[in-house]
């Protein structure tokens, strides 16, 4: 997930019987990579995305990625 912007992906509203893909690959995750986390300004900022990550699914890992790199054996 781009941790940009994945607040606004969470958000965003469908049209009635249309599934927010982003909800839904949260809500299933094993592992949910945080990417490009070096582009969000304020650490606070990124521990309400962690946050809201949880929220959706508490059982998955929350992994911060830079430059779409992980680090090894982080899943």
């Amino acid at each position: 997930m781009d941790a940009k912007h994945i607040i606004a992906r969470l958000d965003e509203e469908k049209p009635e019987g249309v599934e927010n893909e982003a909800v839904e690959q949260v809500a299933f995750a094993d592992c949910v990579l945080l990417n490009k986390t070096d582009l969000v300004p304020e650490e606070a900022e990124l521990l309400e995305i962690e946050r809201r990550v949880k929220e959706l699914n508490s059982e998955a890992q929350n992994i911060r990625c830079q430059h779409n790199k992980a680090p090894q054996h982080s899943c």
